[in-house]
């Protein structure tokens, strides 16, 4: 064979080559092409400027809502006076790692008086101006409570409800059962609400009669009048 034809006989299988190999990347093409359309890209279109952010979509994400406990809900409370001389209870916020932490906290609230908010809706105290109350300690569930009374001094009227204030508080607190209340470290006789005077421990039910109706009252169920 000359030299000629054999170069012919090449050319033209390369040629053959070329074609199929063409065929296969066309045919590849097609494929992608079709599996971009398929997956609703657009193969071959001009591009388009975002020129408005749909609403919210660049603002941080808020932050998840944080769960309150089931123990948060139930107190501790501190007892304030409404307008119909009932003792209302209001969330006392005393987050405290133990209970003489949080009867602390209840007892400077108490003596601190009711906020400006909670005067503005009708809230007021039977306990004096200057009163301090003063944990002195927590023994199996009694609370022994320091008084020192301001001036002027809590009204003959009004003595069963300062007593009920501070004890239905102090009983809100968990681990805190009864309150014994003393002035320079002797006990006091206390006014329960029939006026009978006792000088032993007072619990949240001796004063259970002088709260809201449907208020908490710790260890007990509220009185419905």
């Amino acid at each position: 064979m000359s030299r000629d034809i054999r170069v012919r006989a090449v050319n033209r299988r390369l040629s053959r080559i070329s074609r199929r190999s063409r065929s296969v990347a066309i045919a590849v093409w097609l494929l992608v092409a079709g599996f971009l359309a398929g997956c609703g890209v657009p193969a071959s279109s001009p591009p388009m400027t975002i020129t408005e952010v749909p609403y919210n979509l660049m603002e941080p994400a808020p932050p998840p809502t944080p769960r309150t406990s089931e123990a948060a809900t139930r107190g501790p409370y501190i007892y304030w006076l409404d307008d119909s001389d009932r003792l209302y209870a209001v969330e006392a916020g005393a987050a405290a790692s133990d209970d003489a932490g949080a009867a602390a906290t209840v007892l400077a609230r108490l003596s601190q008086g009711p906020s400006e908010l909670e005067r503005m809706s009708g809230l007021s105290t039977a306990l004096g101006p200057d009163v301090q109350l003063t944990l002195n300690s927590i023994t199996d569930g009694l609370a022994e409570v320091e008084v020192q009374t301001g001036d002027p001094a809590p009204s003959a009227r009004r003595l069963p409800h300062a007593v009920g204030q501070i004890v239905l508080s102090l009983a809100s607190v968990p681990g805190i059962d009864s309150v014994l209340l003393t002035v320079d470290g002797e006990r006091i006789e206390a006014p329960l609400p029939d006026g009978v005077l006792t000088a032993g421990p007072l619990t949240a039910e001796d004063f259970a009669v002088l709260a809201k109706e449907n208020a908490p009252i710790p260890g007990a169920r509220a009185t419905q009048r």
